[in-house]
Order: structure tokens, then sequence, then C-alpha cells
């Protein structure tokens, strides 16, 4: 358990280094996006990406979750595309089930080095670019991801992954609402992120921005305990409108209990 001095340092550290990629450009950010988080782990060695690397009760719950969403569209012959994969524990368990998996992120840090499927394959990205081959993914997936990313990188970053899906393709994307943050860690100091979440997201914002990118139909989809079921997207989209007003409290309150995770699931045409 950390104590309140950790997270302190933690979030002095992790605010300076995110200040440094806010105020970057854009050839600049694309050098920075994995040095900063190299330089995040070297410097905050109690991590909770570095601890939970090593919890093994903890990674076998999260895979565990996740694939209760994944399980229903991976195949024998099905090349699965983790994005922001992190220590791998999910592209590691996706590749039981699918054909070929490719783990993309912009470290090798916290990345399992042990046991690793011969059908995976991990690629170091600048943080914006996918660099696998054009219409060769069936599902793409990231969760908490797009947060990290410059708001000026993210258009270009989704429309990466568009690319590289194939006609029919998938992409599964998670990320924290806005309303209910912030959610990194920031959000035992403040109450806007300023962490390396560089920008969240309400339901109305990943919408638009997958439209923008070229997906076609878009469906939300909800956890309860350990069952996913699809939602219609209009009901969250209209209650984002009237918690907008709210005071900061009352809005993170209703937030938390009616949306916490953003799960949207988007085809391409």
């Amino acid at each position: 358990m950390r104590t309140r001095e950790d997270l302190y340092r933690h979030y002095q550290v992790e605010r300076e280094l995110a200040a440094r990629l806010r105020s970057a450009g854009r050839e600049e950010r694309r050098r920075l996006y994995g040095t900063l988080y190299d330089e995040l782990f070297e410097r905050v060695p109690d991590h909770p990406q570095l601890s939970g690397k090593v919890d093994y009760e903890h990674r076998r719950r999260f895979v565990e979750i996740e694939m209760g969403l994944l399980d229903r569209f991976l195949y024998p012959d099905t090349t699965f595309m983790e994005i922001g994969c992190g220590d791998c524990a999910l592209s590691y368990e996706a590749a039981k089930r699918a054909g070929r998996v490719y783990g993309v992120d912009v470290s090798r840090t916290i990345a399992m080095d042990n046991d690793v499927p011969g059908n995976f394959d991990l690629l170091i990205s600048d943080g914006i670019g996918i660099e696998v081959p054009e219409e060769s993914v069936d599902v793409a997936y990231s969760r908490q991801l797009i947060e990290h990313l410059h708001p000026d990188d993210v258009i270009e970053h989704v429309m990466g992954v568009f690319e590289a899906l194939k006609p029919g393709g998938i992409y599964i994307c998670m990320t924290p609402h806005r309303h209910a943050g912030p959610h990194d860690i920031s959000k035992f100091f403040e109450r806007e992120a300023s962490g390396f979440h560089l920008h969240e997201y309400t339901h109305a914002e990943v919408v638009s921005l997958l439209r923008r990118a070229g997906f076609g139909r878009i469906r939300l989809w909800k956890r309860l305990g350990s069952r996913y079921i699809e939602m219609p997207l209009v009901p969250p989209v209209l209650l984002e409108k009237i918690l907008e007003p709210l005071h900061c409290r009352a809005r993170r309150a209703i937030a938390r209990l009616m949306f916490g995770m953003i799960r949207v699931i988007a085809e391409k045409p």
C-alpha cells in the first residue's frame, strides 16, 4: 500500500513529465511518448503498472474480466491487436484463441518476457502510428489509451487503427469517463486531470472521434458484474448534456454511478 507521500511524489513526477508532453510540438511528441513513460517508471519504481506486473492475482482478475467481452470476437483465424498492451497479459491470453496477435506499446519496460506465445509480436510505437499492414487486423482493442494521447494526435491515431482493420473489422475502445474523473494520479490532489491523462472523454466525444475516422456502426457495451450487455448510445449522450452544468461534485457522483468506463465497439464498413 502506497502512502500519501508516495502518491504525492508520483503526482509531482507525472505532472512534470505530462507538462513537457502537453507543450511539445507534433514531431517532438512522437519522440517523447516512449521516453517519458520510461522516465516515469524509472523515477517512480512503485508505479502501479510495475507492481501490477508481479501481482499475479490482480492480473488474472483483469484478464478474466476483459476476456469476458473479447471471447465472443476471437476465433482461430482472427488477427487481434491490443494497443497499449502494457505487461501483455491480456494479449498472451488472447493468443490462446486468436490466430495472430499484435501487442502495440510505447515502452518495453513493463512487458512480460517469459512464456511469450509463438503467434504474438510486440511492436514499439511512437505513440501515434500503428505499424501493422493495412487491412490486416480483425479486432483492435485499447483500454485506457486514448486519454494518454495529446488531443491533437488522437484523430491521427484512430485513423491509423481504422486503416489497420479489415473491412468489417471492429475496434473495441475503452476510456474512463471525464465527468467521473479525473482518473490519473491527479485524482488524489486535483479536480482536473493534470498527469498523463492529457484529455479525458465523454461518450459524445468518443463517438464523434470514431465517426471522423470513418467508422460506421458504433455500439455501447456496459459491464454488469462479470457480464457485458449492449446498450443504446442515445441515453448516455443525453445524460451527459444534463450533467454538464452541474457542480463538479454532483456531476462526478452521478457520473461514477452511471458511467465509469466508456466501452464502445466501432465497425469498419
